[in-house]
């Protein structure tokens, strides 16, 4: 008898050379013990499907002549268990990387002349605090339109006591390929705030992710070239509530090794 694997089910040969498809059902949740290799390998009457990834599923016997008491047996389990995964289903969808292309420094002046249409995105300025010194990161901002055009707002950068050297540096989002402009702009908005989060400008009074936080779990923003004081690599698998459960994590520990071996053994 060979099994066939179908989308989103098993389809077994029974002896009479029907198929019958039933759906495959989740024996546990990815963070539970898988069954032993051994527990079906050798079973006559049942086949079972490991995803490639290595989670077991359920045994399922040879339909035969009992498919309505196997379509019965199964719905119910079906359907308790795919609401008992649905949270890991959704927390593996893929992550977001957004690259920013740094240039700078730019003067207050030179700044008003970045006018172009890759002239938006998220931007840093650096100045001088009466705590923190000379030449510090004062500032992250956004803007959807240009860096000329956000810069002839910004009049609190020639207050500044050494305005004169003032520096800013914009960074441009980047990829493969150009996206949509309300995507752009999304990007832009949840890097702005990863960053201002991850490293607390002083000026900045907006500190918090707030209503950003469940969309910025998986977001990772990496920062390319000269992006000055920034980190290469602000992630929000750690800044974010990504792992909010991490403080039930414990140590490996040898011992559970030696458990989990001698389990293995017996």
């Amino acid at each position: 008898m060979i099994p066939i694997l179908l989308l989103g089910g098993l389809a077994l040969s029974s002896r009479d050379g029907a198929t019958r498809s039933t759906p495959v059902v989740a024996a546990q949740s990815f963070h539970g013990t898988s069954q032993s290799r051994n527990d079906t390998a050798g079973s006559r009457n049942g086949a079972s499907v490991r995803s490639q990834k290595g989670e077991s599923f359920h045994t399922v016997s040879e339909c035969g002549n009992e498919s309505n008491s196997l379509r019965r047996n199964l719905i119910p389990r079906f359907s308790a268990n795919f609401w008992r995964l649905r949270k890991h289903i959704i927390l593996n969808t893929e992550d977001l990387i957004i690259h920013i292309d740094w240039d700078g420094p730019y003067s207050l002046e030179a700044v008003l002349k970045l006018n172009g249409s890759t002239d938006r995105g998220v931007y840093q300025v650096y100045g001088a605090h009466p705590v923190y010194g000379s030449s510090v990161l004062l500032y992250i901002g956004l803007t959807y339109r240009t860096f000329a055009s956000r810069f002839s707002e910004h009049t609190w950068c020639h207050n500044n006591p050494d305005a004169g050297r003032v520096e800013i540096y914009t960074g441009h989002l980047f990829g493969s390929m150009n996206p949509d402009n309300d995507t752009w702009c999304s990007h832009i908005k949840l890097a702005e705030r990863l960053l201002i989060y991850a490293h607390q400008p002083t000026e900045n009074t907006q500190k918090e992710l707030k209503g950003l936080e469940p969309e910025l779990r998986r977001v990772h923003v990496i920062n390319w070239h000269r992006y000055r004081n920034l980190l290469p690599e602000v992630s929000g698998a750690c800044w974010a509530e990504r792992f909010a459960d991490v403080h039930n994590y414990r140590r490996f520990s040898t011992d559970d090794l030696t458990q989990s071996s001698l389990l293995r053994l017996a």
